[in-house]
């Protein structure tokens, strides 16, 4: 008994201080969404809410600390749905789909100038991939079932790439073999150096890895693989000038493109396995290394007869790299 009382005890004296350790909560009729905790600015070092209020059809940004709204974005926002879809780094963007179920639009937000930036006709389902450039001038993929879309949010420039789509609104197929929790961080890669973006776009005709214009959205290359039922997967190396591109399963193919001219090296797919193949050239140019469960060599200069080419070394990894650099001229 005395065990009992000391117990409820502690939970009585506990309670306060649980009660202030949580989050303030909205207000009934409103829904508490997505946090944001930002690195400068007004609101430096604050965890900050997306609040939107249905009722009073306003879209406000309310601290988690203290529960008081800090700003009011926008009024008279009716809409029969309010997804928050993510922030920027800086938290100084804030994405949203907005509209009724299937048919939704994508809207933004500029915290710092407390404005609309622009909405985009993506329709679909709310929960659509978002890809952001990994550099701090805020441009984003977004997949939907109008397509893709590249969004630089300082501009409000919106280029429509013209890609097909899945029945849930995806475009690009996943480009990893770990895709399953964060399928959407390994979909695209982002060349800046040469303003494209690359992906595996979904499409019925054809396989292989297209590069859009980040600016306009157009392609402007396909690097294509023979049919196959399997996701095709790749990986830039030599600075991004080279792509190599692979299928591990039914119908395997690895294939070597110079990005400058399209040329093409069809190797041997027997070399694949479950790990993601690294790929790089020696310092003179004519050997080139895969490394996957073992290294594999192939010199450009004297490559095997047959089509696709086997390569001309294997070596273990257990010292594998010595032995490329003492073993042979790179």
């Amino acid at each position: 008994m005395r065990r009992l009382i000391q117990f409820c005890l502690i939970i009585v004296l506990a309670t306060p201080l649980l009660q202030a350790h949580q989050p303030a909560n909205a207000a009934p009729h409103s829904e508490t969404l997505n946090t944001c905790i930002f690195p400068d600015g007004p609101f430096a070092g604050q965890e900050i809410i997306v609040r939107y209020d249905a009722l009073d059809a306003e879209l406000s940004l309310v601290s988690n600390y203290t529960g008081e709204t800090v700003q009011t974005l926008e009024t008279g926002l009716n809409t029969p749905q309010f997804d928050v879809r993510g922030w920027s780094s800086d938290c100084r963007y804030m994405i949203a789909s907005i509209g009724v179920w299937g048919e939704q639009q994508t809207a933004a937000w500029d915290v710092v100038e407390n404005r609309r930036v622009g909405t985009i006709e993506t329709k679909g389902h709310a929960y659509l991939n978002l890809v952001w450039v990994p550099t701090n001038d805020n441009r984003l993929l977004i997949e939907s079932l109008s397509g893709a879309w590249l969004w630089h949010l300082p501009t409000n420039s919106q280029a429509h790439l013209p890609t097909q789509s899945t029945s849930y609104g995806g475009n690009f197929h996943s480009n990893s073999y770990f895709a399953t929790a964060y399928p959407w961080q390994q979909r695209v890669a982002w060349d800046l150096t040469r303003n494209q973006l690359l992906a595996v776009p979904v499409d019925a005709e054809r396989d292989g890895v297209a590069a859009y214009d980040i600016g306009t959205g157009q392609e402007v290359a396909f690097y294509p693989l023979t049919a196959t039922t399997h996701n095709v997967k790749f990986r830039l190396f030599d600075d991004g000038g080279y792509l190599l591109v692979y299928v591990s399963y039914n119908n395997s193919q690895l294939v070597i493109f110079n990005r400058a001219d399209g040329a093409s090296l069809q190797l041997s797919p027997t070399v694949l396995a479950g790990a993601t193949p690294l790929a790089t050239f020696s310092s003179s140019g004519r050997y080139l290394t895969i490394r996957i469960t073992e290294i594999y060599v192939w010199d450009l200069q004297n490559l095997d007869s047959s089509t696709p080419h086997l390569p001309n070394y294997t070596l273990p990894i257990h010292g594998g790299y010595y032995a490329i650099t003492t073993g042979l001229r790179m």
